[in-house]
C-alpha cells in the first residue's frame, strides 16, 4: 500500500462564509484534522480531532483586516502532534 500523502488534512475551509459541522471525528490525517484558511464563520458540534501528525485545529489568517469567528461544541482534542489547536480568530 502506498504512504499516505504528506499534509494531508481531514478537512480543508478554504475563504468560506459560513461552515456548519455536527458529529466530526478527523483522526490519523498527515496534515491537520481540520485546517481553516480565511474563513469567515464556523460553527463545530462534538468535534473530535484526535492522533493527527499537525494540529487537531489549525486556523490560518492569510488578509490582515479578517476577524472570523467559531462556535466550537463538545470539543475534544488528543494527542495531536504539532499541538491541538492554532486560532487566531478575536472570537472563539
Amino acid at each position: 500500500m502506498p504512504d499516505s500523502p504528506l499534509k494531508a488534512h481531514g478537512i480543508l475551509g478554504h475563504r468560506t462564509s459560513d461552515l456548519v459541522f455536527s458529529v466530526v471525528s478527523s483522526r490519523f490525517n498527515t496534515g491537520d484534522g481540520i485546517h481553516l484558511i480565511d474563513c469567515q464563520q464556523t460553527s463545530w458540534t462534538a468535534l473530535h480531532l484526535f492522533e493527527n501528525d499537525g494540529f487537531g485545529l489549525q486556523e490560518c489568517l492569510d488578509k490582515p483586516d479578517n476577524h472570523p469567528f467559531n462556535i466550537l461544541t463538545n470539543l475534544i482534542l488528543k494527542a495531536n502532534r504539532a499541538g491541538n489547536y492554532k486560532i487566531f480568530s478575536p472570537s472563539t
